[in-house]
């Protein structure tokens, strides 16, 4: 059973986190498991092994992207120019 209060969300973010401050190769379900304060089999109620949860993260990713791209476009003249240089911001901070 689940954790009170720990799910799938919380897990990606925690290892988008990680990414982002260390690098693609250095997460591990050991390494999450330990930032999220749980044991690491405690994180196959929330995704299925090292591949499904990069599969997972990586659609966490383009639903982020997504959101702050449709973000910026509200309300603008002319959002393809927006989102364009919203995308490049976006990459740029996110990819070292």
């Amino acid at each position: 059973m689940p954790r009170a209060g720990l799910d799938q969300q919380i897990v990606l973010q925690a290892a988008a986190e990680i990414v982002d401050q260390h690098g693609w190769e250095t997460l591990t379900l050991a390494l999450l498991a330990q930032k999220l304060g749980i044991r690491t089999p405690s994180l196959y109620n929330h995704v299925n092994g090292l591949p499904g949860l990069r599969h997972k993260l990586a659609i966490y990713g383009m639903q982020q992207l997504k959101e702050a791209l449709t973000n910026a476009a509200i309300g603008q003249s002319n959002p393809s120019s927006t989102v364009n240089r919203h995308f490049w911001a976006y990459r740029k901070s996110r990819i070292p």
